[in-house]
């Protein structure tokens, strides 16, 4: 039985008929010719980097900020617990806002590959572990000693 690849080279063999309305290489028409027609340096260009790098510290920035906000605490049994706050809900709507406005800016300037699903994965990667560090450190006493969260507003 014969089967296609994907792409070509690509090694990796699919069932005929796999992709329905898709084209050869497992893509929309449309996409195979965006990617065909976009020039070479749009990928790998500077703005691409740079609004990227905006993104990814904005990220970081709130995502430490929100690790400040937990509450953290210990258990006699030694167990340890973390509560969020009414201000950790709000500075997630801040990472959305600043999410929004970077996709508008990345589009405005023509660089919408600055704000993809991949750079979006990333800034939200970027986000978890800076706050989990912070909330991380808070509990093993290694930065400040496990307290409540800044401007404390639960338990």
């Amino acid at each position: 039985m014969d089967t296609p690849t994907i792409g070509r080279g690509a090694g990796v063999e699919v069932p005929s008929g796999q992709f329905g309305a898709f084209g050869e290489a497992g893509q929309p028409e449309t996409a195979r010719r965006q990617m065909r027609t976009m020039p070479a340096e749009q990928w790998t260009s500077t703005a691409d980097v740079t609004l990227l790098a905006v993104g990814l510290a904005a990220s970081a920035a709130l995502g430490v900020w929100r690790g400040r906000t937990i509450a953290v605490w210990q258990e006699a049994d030694g167990t340890w617990w973390r509560q969020g706050s009414r201000t950790t809900l709000m500075l997630w709507g801040v990472l959305l806002v600043v999410r929004v406005i970077l996709v508008g800016v990345d589009h405005l300037v023509g660089h919408p590959d600055a704000s993809n699903v991949g750079a979006m994965l990333c800034t939200l990667a970027v986000s978890f572990a800076a706050q989990n560090a912070i909330v991380g450190l808070r509990m093993t006493g290694s930065g400040t000693r496990p307290a409540p969260a800044l401007g404390s507003d639960s338990r």
